[in-house]
């Protein structure tokens, strides 16, 4: 499993937060490639929205302070892409979020069992960049990892972005063979039990890839910034705010049809203050 790690030590390699992007703030490299994208694979109707779920205070769950990048970049079976936009350019993660954590490790997996080797590995930020599937679970080179499985196996977590489409829909079988949402797994509603994260932004349905191709005119990867934007907001003013915060900027400087794609799919639940 190809893997990299960094640490501040490297400073000469770390931008400052004032270079992070605020949503949309920034012209595209490439209008043409967001033109046709908005033409083609962008939805017109407006996509109903799921109301963000907050509770009260500050996350229960400690972690190093360490941001953990999950990334496939293979074609696995049923998909044609892949989210190599995260590491194609050198360095560009460490770049990001060097400034705002102690270490930044970036996982390169394709098999079911380099994922489970990743995701136990706790960590303040996880962001879990791979395809999913809303009845088999998330989709490997040699099959998939069944959602159960990576639920029960995932690691301490303060803020966990998934990527994965029909995240937030997936259904599993507690040990007890209880079906239950992956997310009441990982952050239930009810105090009565353990949650496993702090806060979870997580994919509904098929939500919308933002390749490549998505860059800001500096060079800077669209998506990239947006998920450094929200861990700097959320240092600053906790996880409600900066998820507002994102959404307010994202509303009113990007394209419509765009915003409504990202906000459209994502479900967001959290602890409201620091994670």
């Amino acid at each position: 499993m190809d893997s990299f790690k960094y640490s501040k030590k490297r400073i000469n390699l770390v931008m400052d937060m004032n270079d992070i992007i605020e949503p949309g703030s920034l012209d595209f490299d490439d209008d043409s490639y967001f033109l046709d994208k908005l033409n083609s694979d962008m939805v017109a109707d407006e996509i109903p929205r799921t109301k963000p779920l907050f509770f009260k205070g500050d996350g229960n769950v400690e972690t190093p302070d360490r941001a953990m990048f999950i990334i496939c970049k293979e074609i696995v079976p049923g998909h044609f892409n892949t989210f190599g936009e995260f590491t194609s350019k050198k360095n560009e993660l460490l770049r990001t979020f060097g400034i705002m954590f102690t270490e930044v490790v970036v996982k390169e997996v394709k098999t079911k069992q380099e994922l489970l080797e990743a995701i136990v590995i706790p960590a303040r930020f996880r962001l879990v960049a791979l395809h999913g599937d809303k009845s088999k679970g998330v989709c490997c080179v040699d099959g998939m990892l069944q959602w159960n499985l990576f639920g029960h196996c995932l690691g301490q977590t303060g803020l966990l972005a998934l990527l994965p489409c029909f995240s937030a829909d997936a259904m599993l079988n507690d040990f007890d063979e209880t079906s239950m949402p992956l997310l009441d797994l990982i952050l239930p509603t009810s105090t009565a039990y353990p949650n496993k994260v702090n806060a979870v932004v997580a994919t509904k349905g098929a939500g919308f890839h933002i390749d490549e191709g998505f860059r800001y005119a500096d060079g800077k990867h669209v998506e990239i910034q947006r998920w450094a934007y929200i861990v700097m907001k959320v240092n600053e003013v906790g996880f409600r705010q900066a998820m507002n915060l994102a959404k307010e900027k994202t509303e009113a400087n990007f394209h419509p049809t765009f915003a409504n794609e990202i906000l459209g799919h994502e479900v967001v639940r959290g602890y409201a203050g620091s994670i």
